[in-house]
């Protein structure tokens, strides 16, 4: 193990450290790591007939507040946090007279090979009308690295606890101690971290309940130096609970930063608004 921690007695400051540090590491890199539903806004279509100004704040100059009013009104409509998965996304927009409508898929195309993915108008069709209100525009999509497909299922039902359990498999293939997995899917599902097995059972904390039958996989394949930055933040956060030390700390060189710049997307290309997740 990474922090070289051999009982279970902090398991649950553990997992914390690591969902933080992913989270961390999601936000530097501005993609998503693992499975989520988002939520992406718009006030209006990127089309300068429908376009409004009364949410754009000017920077330096009026010549530069244009430019980049222009640039966001035109152009393709871009996702953050890639990858998208294909054939997930919905658009939803209010039109002129306050209705929702859902934007059909054969007005649009979507590049999901592109970082950030881009969504354009098939070719010379407009983009619909809509009420001059904010966040008139819904993107719905499901983004980050796909779970690999389930090996096994869980042969009882769990009820979640901040105790380890032991549970049954219906197969402990592939589960080993220090391993993560996946426990059922959709918003139930829950990464859980394996700290015993034995011959047909595994020790983890769940935090959710899970009904018999549960999928159990294994988490998405990502890049190793990606792995290696939300281990350093995991030990980072694990280390040090409070916001304030009486040591001097010093950064480790060629550590984090130096593990995820190089993959790190830059700011949203002109074409996008506001975005949240679900």
């Amino acid at each position: 193990m990474h922090l070289h921690i051999t009982d279970t007695a902090d398991d649950p400051n553990i997992l914390d450290a690591i969902a933080t540090a992913r989270e961390q590491t999601e936000g530097f890199l501005a993609r998503a790591l693992y499975q989520q539903q988002l939520r992406f806004t718009m006030d209006s279509f990127p089309d300068l007939p429908n376009a409004t100004l009364k949410f754009f704040v000017p920077t330096y100059s009026v010549e530069s507040y244009l430019a980049r009013a222009i640039s966001l009104m035109s152009g393709p409509i871009y996702l953050p946090r890639p990858p998208v998965k294909v054939g997930s996304i919905e658009i939803q927009y209010i039109d002129e007279n306050g209705d929702l409508q859902t934007l059909d898929p054969s007005q649009y195309v979507v590049d999901y090979d592109a970082e950030p993915v881009r969504i354009a108008l098939a070719y010379s069709l407009p983009w619909p009308t809509t009420q001059a209100v904010q966040a008139a525009v819904k993107i719905t999509y499901t983004a980050g690295a796909l779970l690999q497909d389930p090996f096994t299922t869980i042969t009882g039902a769990i009820v979640g606890s901040s105790t380890p359990q032991v549970v049954t498999p219906a197969s402990m293939a592939g589960i080993k101690i220090g391993t993560v997995l996946v426990v059922d899917s959709g918003a139930a599902a829950e990464a859980v971290l394996v700290t015993a097995i034995a011959s047909t059972t595994f020790t983890a904390i769940f935090m959710g309940n899970h009904s018999s039958g549960a999928t159990v996989s294994l988490p998405p394949t990502i890049k190793s130096s990606w792995k290696s930055g939300i281990k350093l933040w995991m030990a980072h956060l694990y280390k040090y609970r409070e916001p304030v030390q009486d040591k001097t700390a010093v950064e480790v060189p060629m550590s984090v930063d130096r593990l995820l710049w190089l993959d790190r997307i830059y700011e949203i290309p002109a074409g996008g608004g506001g975005g949240g997740g679900t």
